[in-house]
């Protein structure tokens, strides 16, 4: 429902809201609410970047970045492009020191303070606590070893859905917006070097879910038949290509199977 709202709030058309939602619910992003198996509880952090996207309230926007950040670590560099969207759905950023209204937006001040808030209260309970993050699996070291499931970690995030991704990158770059390009590149380069620096690929990628929504909303001012076709072959693909999940090191590559698939998988299996 959220991403119906918020496609239809930058598109106007109820058809793209529709479409979106439905390639959405072909990705491994989306499933994750669905196929949970090991209770990581990915879908509740993206949900919660989400209600951040959506929301104009500075409050819910901080308690949401700020309780997705404590649901996993990789929700803290992602919601960079919760800062970009309400930055650019204001103000608009064309100069470098168009970067400065950040400190005149509210819902973005409200961002930086949960950033803030999370890594004091990380100190906190580290120091008083003595609760510590474990650091096994996770390093730059990894990065190098998993570069050969870079490809198939990136695509299985969003499958299709990198076309809306992909075709605003190139209008950012054909109406001469560099900054607002760097700015996207910068975010997806942080992101994607933090997911190749863990284990599940796939299952850290999809926390970039929220650049979709700055896609489009660098995409809303593009021709209609553009948007359409864009979002539609997105659908396609996500709909054609099955839905994966990548992992380091050991390099496999799992199939999300569907409920019907595992029902005869199940039956199949059965002792006579």
């Amino acid at each position: 429902m959220l991403c119906a709202l918020i496609i239809f709030r930058e598109t106007e058309n109820k058809a793209y809201a529709f479409l979106f939602c439905l390639a959405v619910g072909q990705t491994a992003v989306g499933s994750s609410f669905f196929t949970d198996e090991n209770a990581t509880f990915d879908s509740i952090a993206i949900l919660l970047l989400t209600v951040a996207i959506f929301s104009k309230n500075p409050l819910i926007i901080f308690v949401s970045v700020f309780a997705a950040a404590f649901t996993d670590e990789r929700a803290l560099p992602a919601s960079s492009f919760v800062l970009l969207y309400h930055l650019w759905k204001d103000t608009g950023t064309k100069k470098f020191a168009d970067i400065f209204h950040v400190l005149r937006n509210k819902a973005c001040i409200g961002i930086m303070l949960s950033w803030t808030t999370y890594f004091v209260c990380r100190m906190l309970l580290s120091f008083c606590t003595d609760l510590k993050t474990g650091k096994g699996g996770v390093g730059l070291y990894l990065f190098a070893e998993n570069i050969g499931s870079l490809p198939s970690g990136l695509w299985s995030a969003f499958e299709g859905l990198w076309l809306p991704v992909v075709a605003a990158l190139i209008l950012l770059i054909k109406t001469r917006s560099v900054l607002k390009f760097l700015m996207i590149s910068g975010s997806l380069a942080v992101c994607i070097t933090v997911s190749m620096s863990v284990l599940d690929i796939t299952r850290s990628m999809i926390y970039m879910f929220p650049v979709l929504f700055v896609s489009f909303l660098c995409l809303k001012k593009s021709s209609d038949l553009w948007m359409k076709r864009i979002i539609f072959w997105a659908l396609v693909l996500s709909l054609l290509w099955p839905n994966y999940q990548t992992c380091g090191q050991s390099r496999f590559i799992l199939w999300a199977a569907s409920v019907p698939v595992r029902l005869m998988s199940e039956w199949i299996s059965l002792e006579p």
